[in-house]
């Protein structure tokens, strides 16, 4: 008997939530340009973290000094949605590219960037 009271249930509410998920989706997808799915390991209640903001956490704690690698790790994205965030972020002339003495290239955000007087910004 509960398993006809549940089905029955599931029959009136299951489109509403198909609904509602599939306008999440778009909505994010038409702000934040995310097509893939994302994983479920933030909780119940819990968003993830945006990736500009995981950049600029680390920016911050690593005096303006980041890689796409360390947002990837830290964001929980794939390293190359990690760097085209970061990208978009240059074009916009927020970050700027370094190479390093290896040849990587690393992002440098000047905003978080130690004033020569050895002091740390204000941010």
């Amino acid at each position: 008997m509960l398993f006809l009271v549940g089905a029955v249930y599931d029959f009136f509410t299951l489109p509403r939530l198909v609904e509602e998920t599939n306008l999440g989706s778009r909505y994010r997808e038409a702000l934040f340009g995310e097509t893939g799915p994302r994983p479920l390991s933030w909780g119940p209640g819990r968003r993830p973290e945006p990736v500009e903001r995981v950049i600029l956490r680390l920016a911050r704690q690593k005096g303006g000094l980041v890689t796409p690698g360390e947002v990837a790790l830290e964001g929980n994205v794939p390293i190359e949605e990690a760097k085209s965030h970061m990208d978009r972020l240059v074009s916009k002339g927020y970050d700027e590219l370094e190479p390093r003495p290896n040849g990587a290239i690393r992002y440098v955000l000047p905003d978080f960037r130690p004033d020569p007087a050895g002091t740390q910004p204000s941010i």
